[in-house]
Formats: structure tokens, sequence, C-alpha cells
């Protein structure tokens, strides 16, 4: 099984926002689908959206810092 490699010490860049974003996203996802409300399904999907973004972001600065 591949793992990645655990040497680096340098901090995950926005990793508690990214946290607070996909909890949030998925809090809102299973309370739209719960109460069956159309606006916190599409709520959940942006902020799950966003936080994927950030995700993304966070990945392409690392790259940028390592050269």
């Amino acid at each position: 099984m591949l793992r990645p490699s655990r040497d680096s010490d340098r901090p995950v860049r926005y990793l508690q926002w990214r946290i607070r974003l996909f909890g949030t996203g998925a809090i809102l996802a299973l309370f739209g689908i719960g109460a069956d409300i159309e606006a916190l399904r599409w709520a959940a999907l942006l902020v799950l959206g966003g936080a994927a973004a950030l995700s993304v972001m966070a990945g392409r600065e690392e790259e940028s810092d390592d050269t």
C-alpha cells in the first residue's frame, strides 16, 4: 500500500479551514437530505466545492514553493 512521505515537517496549508468546510458541507448535506430541503443540498454543494477548490489551491501553492 502506498503511503505519503512523513519526512517533511512543514505544515499543511489551510488544513483547519479545509476540515471546517468539509465538515460543514457534510452536515448541511445530511440535514438537506434528511429534511428534504433542496436549498440546504445546494448550499452543501457550494460549501464542498469551495473546500475542494481550497484543497487544489493549497496543493498548487505547495508545488510552486518546492521549485
